[in-house]
């Protein structure tokens, strides 16, 4: 049973997921994503890559993105699930998707381009750069609140029963402390 619970986690669209186990899963897999970005950039490279310096080279950001795709569906599986859990359209997460993939894919074909500073005078490039940096990081921003901090729809919704077990027949709430 528990293995079904781990697999649901990872690739299942349906249902919904209480904010501890979205968080506890996102952490898991961020650390998990990040350990092997850097295992892989070691391999290839012969170097660990810096966390505290954002510049990649073209190769570096090549693994980063892979390695992005590579969990892009458990993280997309897992936020829209919690999406659901507060009683919303899960297409809502698909919004940040094609945005990170432009992001690894822009990193990729111009990294001096997109670590740049923006600096007087200002090329079109440059306006939209940052643009398109100030627009993943305000919708970043609106998902992390959504799905990481406020609480889920309690009882049943159109998703399914609450990951909690509010709301359901069967439900003992705890004892009080």
């Amino acid at each position: 049973m528990a293995k079904h619970n781990a697999l649901k986690a990872l690739v299942s669209f349906d249902g919904r997921t209480r904010r501890r186990d979205w968080w506890l899963i996102w952490i898991g897999l961020a650390v998990i994503q990040t350990s092997l970005w850097a295992l892989l950039s070691k391999m290839i490279f012969g170097a660990w890559p810096s966390l505290l310096d954002p510049s990649l080279s073209q190769g570096e950001a090549a693994v980063s993105l892979g390695v992005l795709l590579v969990f892009l569906w458990p993280l997309t599986a897992l936020s829209m699930r919690r999406a659901h859990d507060r009683d919303k359209s899960g297409w809502l997460v698909l919004v940040s998707a094609p945005l990170a993939i432009a992001d690894g894919i822009a990193m990729l074909i111009a990294p001096d381009l997109m670590m740049s500073p923006m600096a007087p005078p200002f090329s079109t490039l440059d306006i939209a750069k940052h643009v398109f940096t100030s627009v993943y990081l305000i919708i970043g921003f609106w998902l992390l609140v959504t799905l990481g901090f406020l609480d889920g729809t309690p009882g049943p919704n159109r998703y399914g029963q609450s990951p909690k077990g509010v709301g359901q027949n069967n439900y003992v709430s705890p004892p009080a402390d």
